[in-house]
């Protein structure tokens, strides 16, 4: 009779790991860290047919215990333990692109300036780590259609892409991330409309200054009466 394979959750491997019921294997010679690490991440091992890419999984797992160790151990108190707290990068890089999108709508004019017209630049201090986050995001995506990926450059070429992008990015809806891209006017203006345009001829790009770590973002809108005339060529 063919023996049968036990498996577990996520949540039964993660209890097997933080529980301290069975200390046997501990008792003894004291273990090193790199000894218990060791031991923990055997306890992973039933989750391997859910896992992409294994080995990957088992580095990032010994890091972040590592990293947890590091700050609930003797002598770390304070200051110390936050600074050696590792942060999700989703807040971070949701909040920066909802401040993108944000900086472009308030750029958009019926009156553009007579220097580089029709085009809007934005410049901010952002660490590289952030810029990283966003490059390897899009990097591992299914598809690159609609977007070109560089070691300090993101070109997008293509709107839908774009706006599924930023979606994600923010944590908002497409629809408001679209309404970001678009303006109206009122006033002497009153009627007139513009709209980020995102094309191969007309790409939106995001690069970054590694010695100023700075993120420029550089893009191309269209102004229109109430008619439909353009004014931006």
């Amino acid at each position: 009779m063919a023996a049968t394979r036990e498996c577990f959750s996520v949540e039964q491997v993660i209890e097997e790991v933080c529980s301290s019921g069975d200390t046997s294997e501990l008792e003894g010679p004291q273990l090193s860290v790199e000894d218990v690490l060791k031991l923990s991440l055997e306890n992973f091992r039933s989750l391997r047919p859910s896992v992409v890419n294994y080995s990957e999984f088992q580095e990032e797992v010994s890091r972040q215990l590592l990293n947890v160790y590091s700050r609930h151990k003797i002598g770390v108190h304070g200051t110390e333990k936050v600074l050696l707290s590792s942060l999700p990068a989703r807040p971070m890089v949701s909040c920066e692109v909802s401040l993108w999108l944000r900086g472009v709508k308030r750029r958009m004019l019926a009156n553009p300036k007579a220097r580089n017209p029709w085009t809007i630049e934005i410049k901010r201090d952002l660490p590289e780590e952030l810029f990283s986050c966003l490059r390897m995001s899009i990097r591992g995506a299914p598809s690159a259609f609609g977007v070109s990926v560089e070691d300090t450059g993101i070109k997008y070429t293509h709107r839908n892409r774009f706006l599924r992008d930023f979606s994600k990015f923010a944590g908002i809806p497409q629809s408001e991330v679209l309404n970001n891209l678009k303006k109206t006017f009122g006033g002497k203006r009153k009627g007139f409309k513009a709209e980020v345009l995102v094309s191969r001829e007309k790409p939106f790009i995001i690069s970054y200054d590694c010695k100023r770590k700075q993120v420029a973002l550089a893009c191309n809108y269209g102004c229109w009466n109430e008619f439909g005339y353009g004014f931006h060529g």
